[in-house]
């Protein structure tokens, strides 16, 4: 009986150390895909705040007085939730690094931005005028383009690990946004259409990369004191071009509003603005197409490349009509489905 006892104890601790590997493998697993979906739920959140943060930037160049400050306030907050999360993941994502980043947004609303409790710049907020000045909207156009390019890598899913994140976001912090701010101050006091539009946009960003060329540029469309600017620009979406209109407001020239097309055939046929001055564009790329109609009124067509024709007009609420050479017609929707 004793050594039938003796041989029973070395298995009971065998059994024991087999369910206690068996429970800590559990538990390894279950930490592991606690840390995965975390993981995955931040850069989720992140990007949704990113994409958010681009569609304030873009209305707030479209914003003028009362919309204005509203807008940057909103901005502001989603700068502020991005800064909680990345001190909620700051073991992964090197908060103290990125941190700054937002700390710089922030002088938008404030107009004031400390760096290691001194003041290092003081201004007014961008708010205080009620209407952005050349300086200030190129600031919000090369913030928009940064994290817009950040944003795009989410959106493809080619960001899953935080390796990844880090080397996107990155490539956000190191940028100066505030000495980009200080250097194009004095580059807004042209006073003609041409000189303020090729300031704006060889100060935004680096032209060898993406390049741009003006096919139009026209003043006194609507007015006495406005302009358009028809330009192409390869970025990180493709060949893109753009209508751009702007108003002059004492002998300052100001970027209203922009409409794009990507040049290559896709999926969108036609933009319209959603402010005044109410602005359509489109592409075309069938040949029979002879002419564009939008609430009776025709629009402006453009060669571009390769048999693309760009195509705008300012009107009010229509069907877009492409009329064929044929004499025959069709309305034409936003999205090719």
């Amino acid at each position: 009986m004793k050594e039938s006892r003796k041989r029973m104890i070395p298995l009971g601790l065998i059994g024991i150390i087999v369910l206690g590997g068996v429970f800590l493998l559990q538990d390894h697993e279950t930490n592991s895909k606690s840390k995965e979906e975390r993981k995955e739920r931040f850069l989720s959140d992140f990007s949704a705040d990113l994409e958010e943060a681009v569609t304030h930037l873009n209305r707030i160049t479209n914003s003028d007085y009362e919309d204005l400050e509203s807008e940057l306030h909103e901005l502001n907050t989603i700068f502020v939730r991005m800064d909680e999360r990345l001190y909620e993941e700051s073991e992964q994502t090197n908060e103290v690094e990125y941190s700054k980043l937002f700390d710089e947004f922030t002088f938008l609303t404030t107009g004031r931005y400390e760096k290691d409790g001194v003041i290092v710049y003081e201004g007014a907020p961008f708010y205080e005028n009620g209407k952005l000045s050349g300086g200030e909207r190129a600031l919000i156009h090369i913030i928009a383009t940064d994290l817009h390019d950040a944003s795009h890598f989410f959106i493809q899913d080619e960001i899953d690990t935080y390796e990844a994140f880090h080397d996107q976001i990155n490539r956000v912090a190191e940028q100066d946004h505030l000495a980009f701010y200080e250097r194009v101050l004095e580059r807004y006091s042209d006073t003609t259409l041409y000189d303020s539009f090729h300031g704006m946009m060889n100060v935004q960003v680096d032209r060898n990369e993406q390049p741009y060329s003006v096919i139009k540029m026209e003043e006194g469309v609507l007015s006495e004191d406005d302009g358009i600017v028809v330009f192409t620009e390869e970025n990180s979406q493709g060949e893109q071009i753009f209508l751009a209109y702007f108003e002059k407001v004492d002998d300052q020239w100001y970027w209203q509003q922009s409409l794009g097309a990507n040049v290559k055939e896709g999926q969108v046929n036609w933009t319209a603005s959603q402010r005044f001055p109410h602005f359509y564009v489109g592409i075309i790329h069938d040949e029979k197409v002879d002419r564009v109609e939008v609430g009776g009124q025709e629009a402006d067509i453009i060669p571009v490349k390769d048999g693309a024709r760009f195509w705008y007009v300012h009107a009010s609420d229509g069907d877009v009509v492409y009329v064929k050479i044929d004499g025959t017609n069709r309305i034409v929707e936003r999205l090719n489905y």
